[in-house]
């Protein structure tokens, strides 16, 4: 089972040293902002979380088959990815790994970053009897070097993924679908 006991991994890479470590509760607004600098780059503004924000983070504490990660660069935080277990009875009962929400600052984006969260998650995944990992990536990340990186950890797109958006379909959605 994976669990949120804030131990941290060093993660070594060949550009930049990296911490990878699983969240705390207190970890909300760092997620926060790693997730508003990927829309805007230049937003380093500490806002305050949402009531709705702040309800769905203490269930995802709360959820022992759930972690999220962060990567720190310096004592900054930088990156950060969503682990999901699910029990399955397919594969000798060994649970399925669904990754969700992999994101890293402009500014530190192919720096290995991304690999060093995509390890320990691996890692992690591993350990908790996982056979398989389930992980979908937009086809706008197909020329950013996202996919690229998936492969190079042993990813293969074998399967053909589908969505369907239920409420709003995300801005950088809808820009890719005009692009195409």
């Amino acid at each position: 089972m994976v669990t949120h006991d804030g131990h941290a991994d060093q993660m070594m890479d060949a550009v930049v040293p990296c911490t990878v470590r699983t969240t705390r509760p207190e970890d909300l607004s760092a997620v926060l902002r790693v997730y508003a600098a990927e829309q805007d780059p230049e937003d380093d503004s500490s806002r305050t979380a949402s009531d709705l924000e702040q309800r769905t983070w203490a269930r995802m504490m709360r959820s022992d088959d759930l972690t999220v990660y962060l990567a720190e660069v310096d004592d900054q935080v930088v990156g950060t990815a969503t682990l999901m277990t699910m029990p399955n009875l397919t594969y000798g009962c060994a649970p399925t790994a669904f990754v969700e929400a992999v994101v890293v600052a402009v500014d530190h984006r192919r720096t290995g970053v991304a690999t060093a969260i995509m390890r320990r998650l691996l890692g992690d995944a591993r350990s908790a009897g996982c056979n398989k990992v389930q992980l979908l990536s937009h086809k706008r990340h197909a020329g950013d070097g996202a996919h690229r990186l998936y492969t190079s950890l042993g990813f293969e797109p074998e399967a053909e993924g589908f969505r369907l958006y239920l409420q709003e379909v995300p801005a950088a959605v809808r820009a890719a679908r005009v692009a195409r």
